[in-house]
């Protein structure tokens, strides 16, 4: 016999999405989790993102999302930068964190990048944290070549 075929669900746009990243430095205070305030969008599909207060993207539709966070530290005195640590968060707790800590080659910059793919339902929130050591206090690199958060809808399967 002869069937239909139907395309639901195929292909389709990765949305709610958002990109943001910071406009000018942040300086984070050694061993300390700190927000980063990305107050600058490249893009926000839905509008989700808030950029001016709580630096949170509340994606507001159910599924699987892949999301992530990327800094670029830079020392304010040469190899003194020891330990960095980046963190996604969910609903105020820590979801993901990638860590990079080089023993006693110390750095005067690095590049980390925590990443994820999470479920969210309807509510749920995110943000993006990071934590530094070092002799000071930190430049976190703004620009959008440098900082970013950001993260799309990838599904909407059961586990």
């Amino acid at each position: 016999g002869s069937g239909t075929i139907t395309t639901n669900n195929i292909g389709g746009q990765n949305t709610p999405a958002f990109l943001a990243y910071q406009t000018g430095a942040q300086t984070l205070s050694t061993g300390t989790n700190t927000k980063i305030s990305f107050n600058t969008e490249l893009f926000d599909s839905d509008g989700m993102y808030d950029h001016g207060t709580n630096y949170r993207w509340t994606p507001a539709v159910s599924g699987k999302y892949y999301i992530f966070n990327t800094v670029h530290l830079t020392a304010q005195a040469a190899a003194n930068l020891r330990n960095v640590t980046v963190y996604v968060y969910k609903n105020g707790s820590e979801e993901v964190r990638h860590n990079l800590n080089p023993a006693s080659n110390y750095g005067d910059s690095f590049s980390v990048t925590a990443q994820t793919i999470v479920d969210s339902d309807d509510n749920d929130y995110f943000e993006a944290y990071a934590y530094m050591y070092s002799d000071n206090n930190e430049i976190l690199q703004g620009g959008k070549n440098y900082t970013r958060f950001g993260g799309y809808r990838i599904g909407t399967w059961a586990q």
